[in-house]
C-alpha cells in the first residue's frame, strides 16, 4: 500500500514510480519538478531541506509546480481512511470535488471526532449519539429523586446526595424501619412512636425518659406522681409569692415614710423663704426711710444700726425656736407611725394565716374530688371502648388497604377508592383514592393518592373542620422496611372544601401527593431487596395524627342519641 501526506490506500493498487516523490518515496503531496534533473519532489520534502540542493543531482535547486502530475495525482480512486472500522466509501483525492476523500470524512459515520459536551474524548460519529446519551460524563440528566437537572459527575456525586431533599433517609431512631424523604426528617422526627422524649409533666419534676408510644402508658400509670408533683410546685408557688407580698408591703411602708419627711422639709422650707423675704423687705424698707437721717446725723445711723443687730437677734432666736418645735414634732409623728405599722404587719399575718389554711383544706377536698371523678371518667371510657369495638364493623388506620388489577387501572386510566375506615375509635372517617396512571403533574409517570373525608357515625361529637397529619405507606412486599412514605399536613392554610363535614357520601375535593411515587420506582431493586408492586397489587398502610379535639360539651358522654 502506497501512502502520502494523508496516507490513503488506493483502488487500483499502488501508483506508477512517475506519481511518487524522489525523496521519500512516497505518492507526491503538492508536487515539485526541479529544473536541474526533471525530478519530482514533494513540496513538503523540499521545505525540510537546509543546503537547497537537488537530492537527486546536488545542483542547487530551481523548481516549479508540476499541474499535470497534481491533476492525475488528484484524480486517483482511494479507499477511506476508516476502511478498516467497516467504511466502504471510495473516491478521489480531489480537495474540491463533492466526491473527493475531504467532503466524505466530514460525514464518514466512522470517522472519531470531539465530544460536543467537552469531555475531551473523541467518538465515532455513529457512536456520538449514543455516547452524549448514555456514557459522557459532561451530559445534563436529572436526580432520580428529586428531578434537578445537572450533569451526571455532579448529580451523581456525593455531594448533591447529601444535600438532595428527596433523598431517602433510614430513620434514625433505634427500632424504627421507616424511610422518609430528607425535606420530611423533621416532620417524622415529631410523629416517629421509637423516638425518645421527655415526660409532659418534666417542668414539675418528673425526670422519666421514655419512647413516643410508651407516653401514654407512663401517663396512665404515674397520674399520682404526676398530682403529687403538681401539688408540690403549686406550695413552692405559693410561698414565694407570699415572700413577694411581704417585700412589697415593707416597700410602700417606707416609700410613705419617705414622702411624708420630705413633704415635712418642703412645708418648713417654705416657711423658711418666707421669713427670709419678710426680713428682706423690712430691710429695704428700713434703708429707704434711714438713708435720709444718715445723711443728717452720725449718731441716728448709730442708733439704727443697734436697732437691726437687736431685731436680727430676736429674730434669731425665734426661729431656731420653731425649728426645735418642728424637730419635736416629726419624732412624735415618726414614733406614731412605727406603731401604727407594727400594728399593721400583725394584724396582715393574722388573716394570710387564716386564708392559707382555708386554701389548703380547700384544695384538699378538690384532690379528694378529682380522684374520684378520674375513676369514674376512667370506668366511662373502658366501657365506651367495648361498646364501640362490638358496634364498629370499618376498618382501623393500621389494617393494610390493598390495591389489585394495577396495570388495568393503569391503562384505562381509572381511579380507585378504597373501603371507608375511621381515625380512632369515635373518630373521623376517610377514605383513600388512587390513580394508578397519575394525575395533574405525575400524569402517565407516577402514582397519585388523595385522603377524602366521609360522612361519619360520630361526625356530632367531633370538632370541625379537621386537622391533623395523614401518614400514607407504600408497603415494600418483599420485607418489613424500605417502605414509601409521604406526609400529608392538614392544617388552616389548606382549602376548606377539604377539611370541612361532609353530610353524605364521601368529599368531592381530596389532599395528597399528584407524585407519589413513579412507576419506575415500583419495580423490583436488588440493591435494596425492594418491591413495592408484585402480583399485580399495591398495598397502602394510612396512619392519622388528629390535632382537632372532639367538642368539650361532649366528652365524657356515653353516646349520642
Amino acid at each position: 500500500m502506497a501512502t502520502g501526506r494523508h496516507r490513503y490506500r488506493f483502488v487500483d493498487g499502488e501508483p506508477r514510480d512517475g506519481l511518487k516523490c524522489s525523496k521519500c518515496h512516497l505518492v507526491l503531496c503538492d508536487p515539485q519538478q526541479a529544473t536541474c534533473c526533471a525530478k519530482r519532489f514533494c513540496k513538503s520534502c523540499l521545505d525540510q531541506m537546509e543546503d537547497k540542493r537537488c537530492p537527486s543531482c546536488r545542483e542547487p535547486i530551481n523548481c516549479f509546480r508540476d499541474g499535470g502530475i497534481n491533476r492525475e495525482i488528484m484524480g486517483l480512486k482511494v479507499y477511506c481512511t476508516n476502511s478498516e472500522e467497516g467504511c466502504e466509501w471510495q473516491g478521489t483525492i480531489n480537495e474540491t470535488d463533492d466526491t473527493s476523500i475531504d467532503t466524505h470524512l466530514n460525514t464518514c459515520p466512522y470517522q472519531l471526532v470531539p465530544c460536543t459536551n467537552g469531555c475531551g474524548e473523541k467518538i465515532r460519529r455513529n457512536s456520538l449519539k449514543t455516547h452524549l446519551t448514555d456514557n459522557c460524563l459532561e451530559r445534563m440528566v436529572n436526580c432520580q429523586y428529586c428531578n434537578q437537572r445537572g450533569r451526571y459527575q455532579l448529580i451523581t456525586s456525593s455531594s448533591h446526595f447529601d444535600e438532595c431533599p428527596d433523598l431517602p433517609i433510614q430513620c434514625s431512631n433505634e427500632g424504627c424501619n421507616m424511610i422518609p424523604r430528607r425535606h420530611s426528617q423533621s416532620l417524622h422526627n415529631e410523629t416517629c412512636p421509637k423516638a425518645i422524649i421527655p415526660c409532659a409533666y418534666n417542668t414539675v419534676g418528673c425526670n422519666k425518659v421514655m419512647k413516643r408510644e410508651e407516653q401514654e402508658k407512663h401517663n396512665e400509670d404515674s397520674i399520682t406522681a404526676h398530682l403529687q408533683l403538681t401539688k408540690k410546685q403549686l406550695g413552692k408557688a405559693k410561698e414565694q409569692l407570699q415572700v413577694i407580698r411581704w417585700c412589697y408591703l415593707y416597700i410602700c411602708c417606707v416609700c410613705v415614710f419617705v414622702f411624708v419627711f420630705a413633704f415635712v422639709c418642703v412645708f418648713m422650707y417654705k416657711e423658711l423663704e418666707t421669713t427670709n423675704k419678710q426680713m428682706q423687705a423690712s430691710y429695704k424698707q428700713l434703708e429707704r426711710t434711714t438713708k435720709e437721717q444718715i445723711q443728717k446725723t452720725n449718731q441716728q445711723l448709730e442708733t439704727t444700726n443697734e436697732q437691726m443687730q437687736v431685731m436680727y437677734k430676736q429674730l434669731e432666736r425665734t426661729t431656731k425656736q420653731q425649728i426645735q418645735k418642728t424637730n419635736q414634732q416629726l419624732e412624735t409623728t415618726n414614733e406614731q407611725m412605727q406603731v401604727t405599722y407594727k400594728q399593721l404587719e400583725r394584724t396582715k399575718k393574722e388573716q394570710l394565716e387564716m386564708a392559707r389554711k382555708e386554701q389548703i383544706k380547700m384544695m384538699n377536698k378538690q384532690l379528694e374530688s378529682t380522684k374520684e371523678q378520674l375513676k369514674v371518667e376512667k370506668e366511662i371510657i373502658k366501657s365506651l371502648k367495648t361498646a364501640l369495638e362490638q358496634k364498629n364493623p370499618l376498618m382501623k388506620t393500621n389494617e393494610v388497604l390493598k390495591l389489585s388489577q394495577f396495570t388495568e387501572k393503569k391503562e384505562e386510566d381509572k381511579e380507585w377508592f378504597s373501603p371507608g375506615f375511621y381515625t380512632s375509635q369515635g373518630g373521623y372517617k376517610m377514605s383513600l383514592r388512587v390513580i394508578s396512571n397519575g394525575n395533574g403533574e405525575g400524569k402517565g409517570t407516577h402514582v397519585s393518592c388523595y385522603i377524602h373525608l366521609m360522612a361519619g357515625e360520630y361526625d356530632d361529637a367531633l370538632e370541625w373542620p379537621f386537622q391533623g397529619v395523614v401518614t400514607i405507606e407504600l408497603l415494600n412486599q418483599l420485607e418489613d422496611r424500605n417502605h414509601w412514605k409521604h406526609f400529608i399536613p392538614i392544617d388552616e392554610s389548606i382549602e376548606d372544601e377539604v377539611k370541612q363535614r361532609v353530610k353524605e357520601g364521601r368529599s368531592t375535593s381530596g389532599r395528597g401527593p399528584p407524585k407519589l411515587i413513579s412507576h419506575k420506582e415500583l419495580k423490583y431493586k436488588p440493591a435494596t431487596n425492594c418491591q413495592y408492586l408484585k402480583d399485580d397489587s399495591l398495598y397502602f398502610r394510612v396512619s392519622v395524627k388528629v390535632t382537632s379535639k372532639t367538642k368539650p360539651w361532649l366528652v365524657g358522654a356515653s353516646r349520642i342519641i
